[in-house]
């Protein structure tokens, strides 16, 4: 692949380019539309988890991420379908498909370490640093013991 300037890949001469922006355009503006066909207890949810991808003759493409998401919508398709059809793009919708695609990157929850010690011996860690002389060992334990004592929360 070749390089080229930032400026000759907006160029309205890139026609390539200047076709991949319409379809965005579209896409923002049908999930758009598709937003405000959502009955609005379920608007904010759903329009998180589930996006339009294209629309194939009579069809609507519907992604969510998760199976929970797509029945959610299954049970509103009938609703969705007829406020879509008042949208110039919709006015011949006659079914949607939801197809599940879960995200590629899901966010993992923090791995929580559990303490290995009690309060207690945190305090006489930190007790027998201050009896020691001054040493890289005296400030490690007491590194280890003031920071076991802020975590062990209770124990």
């Amino acid at each position: 692949m070749s390089q080229q300037s930032i400026k000759n890949l907006i160029s309205p001469a890139n026609q390539g380019l200047q076709v991949i922006l319409k379809e965005v355009e579209k896409l923002n503006r049908w999930n758009s539309w598709f937003k405000e066909s959502l009955p609005k207890e379920n608007q904010a949810n759903l329009i998180e988890h589930c996006k339009i991808v294209r629309l194939t003759g009579t069809t609507l493409i519907v992604v969510s991420d998760n199976a929970h998401w797509s029945m959610r919508l299954s049970f509103l398709i009938p609703e969705v379908i007829k406020k879509l059809k008042q949208y110039p793009d919709f006015k011949n919708l006659q079914k949607i498909d939801c197809k599940i695609k879960p995200p590629r990157y899901q966010k993992k929850a923090p791995v929580k370490m559990a303490n290995l010690i009690s309060k207690e011996n945190a305090k006489q860690i930190l007790e027998i640093a201050e009896k020691m002389e001054t040493s890289d060992l005296r400030e490690a334990l007491e590194r280890l013991g003031s920071h076991l004592k802020d975590s062990s929360h209770g124990k």
